[in-house]
């Protein structure tokens, strides 16, 4: 799943932990409802634009760069790097927070027949939203998310 979630973040544009949302929405609440995926999008581009989004720059920068700066410098930048995934991760784990912050009473939608098509439903909303559901490549990847998430179950 990791590697899915990446390809849809690097490829297709995806906010990953709001793609894990709308999984975890559809087990526990169900589909999407107009206020709370306004919130959602809002939340999500508001941490994306000013903390996760920059701190993810610098850290593929200092990635990209490493030798370049260790060729001219005599410190070892690694340490720095992860210094800065560690913030990216936190900055992520705080997002996450946030997210079901925005769920008032996370109810038991999961013992619903209907879970695969609300999950189905909230990541094609999702993904319509941020104008990647024409992308090529991108039902392969949603379909073995899907298929991972509720073979596991």
């Amino acid at each position: 799943m990791p590697e899915i979630c990446l390809e849809l973040q690097d490829r297709h544009g995806a906010d990953v932990n709001v793609v894990l949302f709308c999984l975890w929405y559809a087990a526990h609440v169900g589909r999407f409802d107009d206020s709370t995926f306004d919130a959602v999008l809002k939340l999500s581009r508001e941490w994306k634009t000013n903390v996760v989004g920059p701190l993810r720059e610098v850290r593929r920068w200092l990635k990209t760069e490493q030798k370049q700066i260790q060729d001219s410098r005599s410190d070892d930048p690694t340490p720095f790097r992860d210094k800065v995934k560690a913030l990216e991760l936190q900055a992520e784990q705080l997002q996450q927070n946030a997210l079901q912050d925005l769920v008032v009473d996370p109810g038991t939608g999961g013992q619903s027949m209907s879970l695969p098509k609300n999950a189905t439903d909230n990541l094609q909303r999702y993904f319509r939203a941020i104008d990647a559901m024409d992308n090529i490549g991108l039902q392969p990847k949603l379909e073995a998310l899907l298929a991972l998430t509720f073979d596991a179950g």
